[in-house]
């Protein structure tokens, strides 16, 4: 069959240039390498420095829990996932040579207001924060870090870049780890609220919701840099190209309408992103919680965040 283009048609050589996400083995795929704990599968990545100049993924470690309970409402499964992601995040978190109280900040990224981007600052009013609490070794022994929290919010509302924010309260308290937990975007509908990544390679906030800002990491802040997101988003403009990606090549065929620097600039979420947001942030948070503070049982995480 003859396939006939109108002038205004032009034939799609490189579908990439539309596809946005950041879940690193979604663009690394051969290099994953996956294992299946308790019913979970984990994906962990090492990203040199020469692969992210070719791949465009940052260099560094990056793990991910695959589960889709939170899709399928099975909550009696999230205090299994919130654990196997605390093994996750301890295994990037920077080590500690006993003789300090080990002390933290998180933060969470995002804009409380835009739903799908409020999971950062819904997981830090989760977050046990001790670091305020001089007498707590008197209660807890040692049990607890010293953990504090800040939601810098987003430009167009506070009118500071949340690096500015971060970087000053830092510089302030001399907090040594920062813990970072932004909405991300997936190359793929159905992987939505199902990946918990984690990662030292640093972040950009706003790269979910296509408002990249100044990165947060090691390079650019002198500390050490831990990242956790969860793919909220799914860019238009990338659902598309995944479509027009499954026709044959002599098929692959834009009218101009189909794909365009505007669609690159929509995002699509599930409808009922209110609740999964929601419930990815308790998910979280009892990761960081099991994580940063080793010696509490789920009892007294439970009664304290």
């Amino acid at each position: 069959m003859q396939v006939l283009l109108s002038p205004k048609c032009k034939i799609i050589k490189n579908m990439k240039d539309y596809k946005r996400t950041d879940i690193a083995f979604e663009k690394i795929k051969e290099k994953v390498i996956r294992a299946f704990k308790r019913g979970a599968e984990i994906s962990d990545i090492s990203v040199s420095e020469k692969e992210a100049e070719k791949s465009g993924v940052s260099a560094g470690r990056y793990i991910s829990v695959s589960d889709d309970s939170v899709l399928n409402g099975e909550k009696s499964k999230y205090i299994g996932i919130a654990e196997r992601l605390s093994e996750c995040i301890r295994e990037v978190l920077p080590k500690m040579d006993g003789r300090s109280q080990a002390e933290y900040l998180v933060a969470g990224l995002g804009n409380p207001k835009l739903t799908a981007d409020s999971l950062g600052s819904l997981v830090v009013e989760r977050v046990i924060v001790t670091r305020h609490l001089e007498n707590s070794k008197k209660v807890f022994g040692n049990k607890l870090s010293r953990v504090a929290t800040v939601s810098p919010g987003v430009l167009g509302v506070t009118g500071i870049e949340s690096f500015d924010i971060i970087k000053g309260t830092l510089e302030r308290t001399g907090i040594k780890c920062l813990i970072v937990v932004d909405s991300l975007a997936a190359a793929e509908f159905g992987r939505l609220a199902t990946v918990f990544q984690v990662s030292n390679a640093g972040l950009t906030p706003g790269s979910g919701v296509g408002n990249k800002r100044f990165e947060l990491s090691q390079k650019t802040l002198g500390i050490e840099v831990v990242t956790i997101g969860v793919p909220l988003v799914v860019y238009a403009s990338t659902i598309t190209a995944g479509l027009i990606d499954r026709l044959e090549p002599k098929c692959r065929v834009q009218l101009h309408e189909a794909v365009t620097d505007k669609l690159l600039n929509h995002i699509v979420t599930p409808k009922d992103i209110d609740l999964i947001v929601s419930e990815c942030a308790d998910i979280v948070a009892m990761a960081l919680n099991m994580a940063l503070h080793k010696g509490l049982s789920l009892e007294e995480i439970a009664t304290l965040s």
